[in-house]
């Protein structure tokens, strides 16, 4: 692969992850808000039956948006023209809520408008809570010109994420093999370029050696064919050299055929998947 294609395959895989990663992480966004969504009609059924089973107000007919107020997406509070006993709102609320799904636990308060002050105030344990995370925050107060219920769900946060689990997993197992993958690619063309520099370098080496040994070979000819007709240590000489050249050229041979071989070995050796 030249550089020019690995450049082009390093881009493309660029682009590739952060595709797979973007996407993922719109899903998980946008399974995060259904989960919200989710909680809060869930929360409001639970309202609706409460109305039904306990008569709170003085016109039933009002619309649910009139009845509640959403103070916060951990608070809502709805309106009591009739106070509810505690016994009643715990019991009930505790059916409506394992009717709905509503898995968390709940701080709920009845607030009296003539006294401006919480008359009731209850934790309802969830058998999604451990216990390491029962409340004993003091319910806030929100001062209104009518009597209310008021909900508050200290870990609704927690509930929500606990609903994505396998999002979350699916999400953490996709970049784990995406950062494995990438570095496994790193660490590939990081080798293939190691290895592609010292080729250049040992064939460059062997170029700048090949050439001297050329004209010392030549000139070794040429000394030979004069030193028959002259002095025999001349003769003696270019023997000595003609060897030497001979040595090294079997050397470079030598280490051309082993570039070659671990070139051809590298590009076809199989490891197991």
């Amino acid at each position: 692969m030249g550089s020019s294609a690995t450049r082009v395959f390093i881009l493309t895989f660029g682009i590739l992850i952060t595709i797979i990663v973007g996407l993922q992480m719109y899903w998980l966004h946008r399974t995060y808000i259904y989960e919200q969504q989710n909680f809060h009609t869930s929360v409001v059924k639970s309202i609706r039956g409460l109305y039904e089973d306990i008569d709170m107000v003085y016109d039933p007919g009002n619309k649910m948006n009139t009845l509640v107020e959403t103070v916060n997406p951990d608070t809502y509070i709805f309106r009591a023209d009739n106070l509810p006993s505690s016994d009643s709102l715990m019991n009930y609320l505790s059916y409506e809520f394992d009717d709905f799904n509503v898995y968390t636990d709940c701080i709920t308060g009845i607030y009296n408008a003539d006294k401006s002050a919480y008359a009731f105030v209850g934790y309802l344990p969830s058998v999604g809570t451990p216990k390491s995370k029962m409340n004993n925050t003091q319910l806030q107060l929100y001062e209104r010109n009518y009597s209310y219920v008021c909900l508050y769900f200290p870990h609704r946060q927690s509930f929500v994420l606990s609903k994505m689990d396998n999002w979350i997993v699916a999400t953490i197992i996709v970049l784990v093999l995406l950062i494995g993958l990438s570095f496994t690619l790193y660490y590939f063309f990081r080798q293939k370029f190691l290895n592609e520099v010292q080729t250049d370098f040992i064939n460059n080496v062997t170029h700048e050696f090949s050439t001297p040994l050329a004209v010392i070979e030549l000139s070794t000819d040429g000394l030979e064919r004069h030193a028959e007709q002259s002095d025999s240590r001349l003769s003696k000489y270019t023997e000595m050299i003609r060897h030497q050249v001979s040595y090294l050229k079997k050397h470079i041979e030598s280490l051309m055929n082993t570039v070659t071989a671990e070139h051809h070995a590298s590009s076809f050796e199989k490891s197991p998947v």
